[in-house]
C-alpha cells in the first residue's frame, strides 16, 4: 500500500519489502520477514498498532528477521501506540519475547500475538 504522505520502506538486505500501514497518526502497520531498517521506522511512524515479527533471540539474530533489540529500536523510531509481537520462533518463544523486548529498551505497550487475539484500532 502506498501513502504519499509516508516515506517508502526498503529492507536493507533484500531490496524492496512489502510494508503496509494506514494513514498516520492512526491505523495499523504490519511487518513481515524484515531486518532492521530506519526507513521502516519512518514509514510506520505514529500508528495506533504496529504488528511486527520478532523471530529470534538477539544472540541468534539474522539480517532478515527482527530480534527483541532490533524490534525495540524499530519501536523507538516508529513510536506506535501499541506493539504486537508476532512470527516468534520456538527459540524466542521459550524466553518470553515481550520480556526480552522490554529488557532491550521498549517501554510502550506490548503484547504477543496469539490465536484469537482481538485488538481495537481507532
Amino acid at each position: 500500500l502506498e501513502d504519499p504522505a509516508r516515506p517508502s520502506a526498503e529492507d536493507a538486505t533484500s531490496g524492496p519489502t512489502a510494508a503496509a500501514g494506514g494513514p498516520a497518526p492512526s491505523g495499523l502497520g504490519y511487518t513481515g520477514d524484515t531486518g532492521p531498517s530506519p526507513e521502516l521506522g519512518a514509514f510506520m511512524r505514529g500508528l495506533d498498532v504496529l504488528v511486527a515479527e520478532c523471530s529470534l533471540p538477539d544472540d541468534q539474530a539474522i539480517d532478515t528477521h527482527l530480534s527483541p533489540a532490533s524490534l525495540a529500536a524499530l519501536g523507538a523510531h516508529a513510536a506506535p501506540g501499541r506493539l504486537v509481537v508476532t512470527h516468534v520462533y520456538p527459540q524466542l518463544a521459550a524466553l518470553d519475547p515481550v520480556a526480552r523486548l522490554r529488557a532491550a529498551g521498549w517501554d510502550g505497550e506490548a503484547v504477543r500475538a496469539e490465536d484469537g487475539l482481538e485488538l481495537e484500532v481507532t
